[in-house]
């Protein structure tokens, strides 16, 4: 069911629209391959960065 909004020009739905930064979904992503991978080498190899990057950002969101 999907309406149309004149004021925004924009579809709505019945549905909750989830939005977040680029920052907030970088951060989530971060947290899920810490979560899993077997050590900070194989997290970084899998977010495609190198592991001082990857400190950078965990120090950046309180990850360390």
């Amino acid at each position: 069911n999907t309406e149309h909004d004149e004021e925004t020009g924009s579809a709505s739905n019945d549905h909750a629209v989830v939005t977040m930064t680029v920052e907030e979904l970088e951060e989530r992503h971060i947290r899920r391959v810490l979560a899993t991978a077997g050590s900070l080498d194989e997290a970084a190899k899998s977010l495609g960065i190198d592991q001082t990057t990857l400190y950078r950002r965990r120090k950046r969101y309180g990850l360390l």
